[in-house]
């Protein structure tokens, strides 16, 4: 059985990613060697509740069998993601259940729909436990209005789950590692890892359920949830988006997109890119690029914004801002500043410059981007002297 150790940000792998080339989790390791509805009651009678309509009489006195016929179901639980369209509802009969189509249907009352939230959904159907999204029609969704939550603040609770932890777990936390091709679920519960990062090959040729059920099978695994993480800057560097079964067209880079529309594109960008991954089960999108570059020469060019520190600086804060409104964690990259380096993916790079240069002008976008709330700074791979 699962601790009770969800949270929606868990500070426990927060703050610096050091160097991406990811660590690749080898079968057979252990950390321990390395370091010795009509009128339904919403109370939770129980999961799932049938409920028959009266039949209704139409005015020459026959019955409407079209509505005599229909039967509406219930299923009662907790909300442990939601969309504008989507809906994800943890039951009581223990399973995780997702429906599409909720847009118009939920009654939130002056609470709002919030993760945490009790909430019953009225339906016409059957659920399925194995399927990624329901197959039903929605009829309505009530969420419990509650008393202001007398709940610890969110430090403490990640500070109480911290101390049940063992040695072994806490280590596994501290790895946000590239998703193995093999036994993915299984590593990540055999090693307490912090999260996955997912790149290209993991979603090509695979449809979008395709997708969801393969993240939800390593967050079904793994006790503690993981961060779900992937490159998705837009421009040249797109994992979801290359596959058109997930989106018509690839992201596109920062530079086109403020060309087309200013600040205001990027942000309707990040927003639509947010609830693109959100939609899928990743939480975590390794952008926005905080490089200042302004020299078409450079490497990190193409990926940067393009312009000076303080307009690179604004984009970070608006892309970092849209993206947590949307229920996604922001990596700010690459600290301290790429600059005018070479490729370090191919090789070695040193920078000599001096450090005014990088209080002045580069550390400025990582300012703003962590002031809009970044939950994560990825370190470059530069030596810096």
């Amino acid at each position: 059985m699962k601790k009770n150790r969800k949270l929606m940000w868990l500070p426990l792998c927060v703050a610096v990613i050091l160097s991406l080339a990811c660590c690749s989790v080898q079968e057979g390791e252990s950390f321990s060697s390395v370091l010795n509805q009509s009128t339904i009651s919403l109370e939770p009678q129980s999961s799932a509740s049938a409920v028959e309509f009266s039949q209704p009489q139409s005015t020459d006195g026959e019955e409407d069998s079209s509505v005599a016929s229909r039967q509406e179901h219930s299923v009662y639980g907790t909300v442990e993601d939601a969309t504008m369209d989507t809906l994800v509802l943890a039951a009581q009969d223990g399973n995780c259940y997702r429906f599409e189509g909720t847009q118009g249907k939920v009654d939130a009352g002056e609470a709002g729909l919030l993760i945490g939230s009790a909430a019953t959904v009225y339906y016409y159907g059957q659920l399925d436990p194995s399927a990624s999204f329901q197959s039903v029609e929605i009829h309505s969704i009530t969420v419990e209005e509650a008393d202001e939550p007398e709940e610890p603040l969110e430090l403490d609770r990640a500070q109480s789950m911290l101390e049940e932890m063992t040695l072994e777990e806490k280590v596994g936390q501290m790895f946000l590692a590239r998703c193995p091709q093999e036994k993915a679920a299984e590593k990540a519960a055999q090693y307490h890892l912090g999260g996955y990062l997912l790149f290209g090959r993991d979603f090509e040729n695979k449809t979008k359920d395709q997708v969801i059920e393969t993240i939800m099978s390593y967050q079904a695994a793994s006790e503690i949830p993981l961060f779900i993480g992937v490159d998705e800057e837009g421009g040249t560097v797109n994992r979801v988006s290359r596959n058109s079964q997930l989106r018509a067209d690839p992201f596109q880079s920062p530079q086109s997109l403020y060309q087309e529309g200013g600040l205001e594109r990027i942000e309707q960008d990040a927003a639509e890119k947010s609830q693109l991954l959100k939609a899928m089960g990743i939480n975590v999108n390794f952008a926005p690029v905080c490089d200042v570059s302004e020299n078409p020469q450079d490497f990190i060019y193409d990926r940067s914004f393009g312009k000076d520190a303080q307009q690179t600086a604004e984009y970070a804060r608006t892309v970092v801002s849209a993206t947590k409104e949307n229920g996604i964690g922001s990596v700010l990259k690459h600290f301290p500043g790429y600059g005018s380096n070479a490729d370090t993916h191919t090789g070695i790079a040193y920078d000599n410059r001096d450090y005014s240069v990088f209080t002045s002008s580069d550390f400025l976008p990582f300012k703003a981007g962590i002031e809009a709330g970044a939950e994560f700074v990825l370190v470059s791979h530069n030596i810096v002297n």
